[in-house]
Parts: structure tokens; sequence; C-alpha cells
């Protein structure tokens, strides 16, 4: 998302009442988030995860701001589940 995207989706927030309840911001998937650890209740990327390209190392950040048993939702038209699994080792996020 860009920052046009941002500014966008927090009018819509505002407009719904939900702005008090979600956070968005834009931001290189390769630095670490400005976020406490056990921050978010959900992590959620739309068609990026394949232009990343260290893409563990993303999905360990998310693990970091996550509350415990939080969620994550990451979709790509363009990764099938089973060739993403394929491709990268089991992933240990707690190391």
């Amino acid at each position: 998302m860009n920052e046009s995207g941002i500014r966008n989706v927090q009018a819509l927030a505002r407009w719904s009442g939900l702005a008090s309840r979600v956070e968005f911001a834009c931001l290189r998937a390769e630095e670490r988030m400005p976020s406490e650890d056990g921050s978010f209740d959900t992590v959620i990327s739309n068609d990026a995860m394949r232009h990343i390209p260290d893409r563990l190392g993303t999905l360990r950040e998310w693990h970091r701001v996550l509350w415990p048993n939080g969620r994550m939702l990451s979709t790509n038209a363009m990764i099938v589940t089973s060739t993403l699994r394929a491709e990268l080792p089991p992933i240990p996020l707690h190391a």
C-alpha cells in the first residue's frame, strides 16, 4: 500500500467508526516495525509476499509484533500455498 492508499483507508476507518480500533502504516518489509512486541492481534498482507526478498525475516517480524495466538493473513494471487511451503524450510519463529 502506498501513502495515498493509507490516507484513503484511514478516511474509510473514520467514516465507519473503526478508526480507534485499527492502525495502518506504509512500511518497508525488510525493516523492523516501529511497534512493541505483541502489540497487534492481526497482521494482514495483501498480495505482497512474493515481492519480499527476505520472507522468513518478514514472517519473524510479524510474529514478533503479534499477540500470543494472534492471527496473520497473507494473500498472494501468484503463489499457491503448497508452492510457498515447498520453497521455504520450516520456520523456527522462536529462534
